[in-house]
Parts: structure tokens; sequence; C-alpha cells
């Protein structure tokens, strides 16, 4: 039960002609409907006009329900967290509310390209906590590791990257330094220490083998070796100019990372677009920055039905009541 509703001029207009009796039997469903949600059976040209204005009271009786629920989600202290599950770029679901769990993460700026490798207890709030766009932050990749350790080797990337430091704790990489970081993190083994002295000299010395085991590991990152992952996924229905699109390929490794670009190809190519047949060149796909839509909607087919063709079938229905 409602308090008062919005009546719109349209419904006015839609019934201003009708004669006083006619008017009456649909402003009485009108307000029927919208104060109490009783629909009234009506015949003829007042079933007519009442279905008309029918779902823009729906509409506005579902506004009114959302802004009571968002009052009560409001004095238990905001929306109920977990309605929706963030991401890595690597595909790796961040958990909400560890308990017990640390992580050294890899966070990417999108808009001054710049990286953070960090550590913390909670994945989701560090991500909240850092003063700037949510929109360009994305956490590329996370591990798991003994607090500890995860102290350790932020501190051992800083010290390695101390020359690509660009403002506190915010350091520049290339492609390949990324690789670098990345096999850093992995290979650590995951053990608490027992002695401080002893286990700290242990991983910096494993931190420091893993770098000069892969400084050159991976050279050809962005190269061809990378474009022939992104050509391999790719959609084949129009894919176009091989040459045309590592051209494109390689431009596009300047505005995003490489992980960006596979994530959103994987998920191009399982787009219902994709699968009805339709797709763009994969030049012109990655010149318009393509792989940072979001390809998990579904499109669905509708009949379009003009406002004239809709009021002359519900005339003709009403008439057959």
């Amino acid at each position: 039960m409602k308090e008062s509703f919005i009546f719109y001029r349209s419904f006015y207009e839609a019934v201003k002609e009708l004669d006083n009796a006619q008017r009456g039997v649909i402003l009485d469903a009108i307000c029927e409907y919208a104060l109490d949600g009783n629909e009234v059976k009506l015949k003829g040209i007042e079933k007519c006009v009442f279905t008309l204005v029918k779902p823009q009271l729906d509409a506005n009786h579902r506004r009114y329900e959302n802004g009571k629920k968002g009052k009560e989600h409001g004095e238990k202290g905001g929306r109920p967290v977990g309605a929706k599950p963030l991401y890595s770029i690597t595909g790796k679901v961040i958990p909400r509310n560890p308990k017990g769990r640390h992580f050294v993460y890899i966070m990417y700026e999108a808009n001054e390209k710049i990286y953070k490798i960090g550590e913390t207890r909670d994945l989701f709030k560090r991500r909240l906590s850092i003063k700037k766009p949510k929109k360009h932050l994305q956490i590329i990749d996370f591990y798991e590791h003994d607090s500890y350790i995860c102290q350790q080797l932020e501190k051992q990337v800083l010290r390695e990257f101390k020359d690509n430091i660009i403002k506190g704790d915010w350091i520049g990489l290339n492609n390949q330094e990324l690789a670098r970081v990345t096999k850093i993190i992995e290979n650590i083994p995951n053990k608490t220490p027992n002695a401080n002295v002893n286990v700290n000299v242990n991983v910096n010395d494993t931190v420091n083998d893993t770098v000069n085991a892969n400084c050159n590991a991976n050279e050809d990152i962005g190269g061809k070796k990378d474009f022939d992952a992104f050509w391999d996924i790719y959609p084949k229905q129009r894919a176009g100019s091989k040459t045309a699109a590592l051209g494109q390929f390689k431009k596009a490794l300047n505005r995003a990372h490489y992980l960006t670009i596979m994530q959103g190809t994987r998920a191009y190519a399982a787009s219902e677009e994709v699968k009805k047949g339709y797709a763009k060149g994969a030049a012109a796909w990655l010149k318009d920055d393509r792989y940072n839509n979001d390809y998990s909607y579904k499109v669905e087919e509708k009949q379009h039905e003009t406002r004239n063709d809709r009021i002359d079938r519900l005339t003709r229905e009403a008439i057959a009541d």
C-alpha cells in the first residue's frame, strides 16, 4: 500500500477526450492499481487506455520498491559485500575478507602505466584504499605466501628495480622486466622462517638466483611469440591481414598490458557476436582497443512494434472482448 503516486501529463492526455463516465472509470482504475496494487477488470476503450498507462505505473512501483531496499541496506551499513566477484587480469578471483592469509600482488595503473608490487592481508580492501581512480587500477596477478616472505619479496623487488621508481613505491616496467618480477614471485618457496638472519639471507639469495636465471628468459615478450598466441585465439571469420594485425598488436602494447589484450581476445572469441558469425578484422579490432569491451552480455532479439501499431492491436483486442 502506498500513500501517493506520480500522475503524468501523458495520462491526462490519454483520457481528456473521453466522456466523464469513461474518464472516471479509468482514473479510478489507475488509482486503485497505483496505490493498492489491485487491477480492475475493464473492457473496451477503458481497457485500451489503462493498458497503455500500466507499464509506467509498474516502472514507478519497481523504483519505489528498490528505494525501500536501498534504505534498508543503508541502515545496515551499505550494499552487501560479495555481490559481484573481482578478477585479476590472469583470471583469478580476488578473495574478499580472507582470514589468516597473506598475499603479494602486482598492480597496474593503466592511465599512468606504472606498477606497484606490494603485500597485503586483504587484496580487495587494498585496491580500494589506493588513492587513484579505480577504473584505472588492475590487479595483474597475486600469490599467497607466508607474511614474512611477502614482506621480503616486496622489499627485494623494490631494491632490484630502484632505478625504475617513478614516485613512492610505484615503478615503471617494460614487458621483460614485468616477466622477471613475476618469475621472482612465482619461484619463491612458501616456507615460514624460523631463524630471521639465516632465512633473510636465503630469501634474498633465492630472489637473486631467480633474477639471474630469468634475465634473458623472456626477451620475446610482445614479439612474434606473443602475437602468434594472440592470432591463434582471434576469431578467423574475418581475421584479415596478419601483417597489419601484427603492426596494430605492437602499437596496442604501448596502450595496454599484454595480459589485458589476451584476456579481451579470449572473451571476444567466446562472445555471442562471434558465435553468430560476426567478427571484426583483427587489425581494426586492436586499433579500436576493443579488448577493453565487455563481451559478457547477450543480445536479445525483440520484434519491433511502433506505438501506433500497439494502439491498433490493443484496440482490436479490447473490441474483441
